[in-house]
């Protein structure tokens, strides 16, 4: 599996109706070394792939209820695995639990050697 959507199983205290879910990649995004902030590029792999998983099937309205973030590298909690955190607001419930199901070989080319990436590439310039 190249990546996988879950709701964190520790979330922060949010607002009422924020929903915390996690995106698990097999493979690492690219960072900034010297900060170990998400680079630029990463930033757009990112932002293609919430827009095309979470905010596309909200339809309009949909970028008003979504926002993602990674931590950098000395924030990391998890620093083994690769994820980066999605909060969405006043979505129902039956919406999230469609995104948990989801996986990178329903999107993906499951032959590809490095499927994470190749999604995610695929989905940050085909907005």
């Amino acid at each position: 599996m190249d990546y996988r959507i879950l709701r964190n199983d520790w979330p922060y205290r949010w607002e009422t109706g924020i929903t915390h879910i996690c995106v698990w990649l097999k493979n690492r995004l690219p960072v900034d070394e010297a900060t170990g902030k998400v680079s630029h590029k990463g930033r757009q792999m990112i932002d293609g792939f919430v827009i095309k998983t979470f905010v596309k099937s909200l339809g309009m309205g949909g970028a008003e209820k979504v926002l993602w973030f990674k931590n950098w590298t000395a924030l990391q909690s998890v620093s083994a695995l690769e994820h980066f955190h999605v909060l969405v607001k006043d979505v129902p419930a039956s919406q999230v639990a469609e995104w948990t199901s989801i996986d990178a070989t329903v999107h993906g080319d499951p032959s590809a050697s490095d499927r994470t990436i190749h999604v995610m590439r695929n989905t940050a310039y085909s907005q």
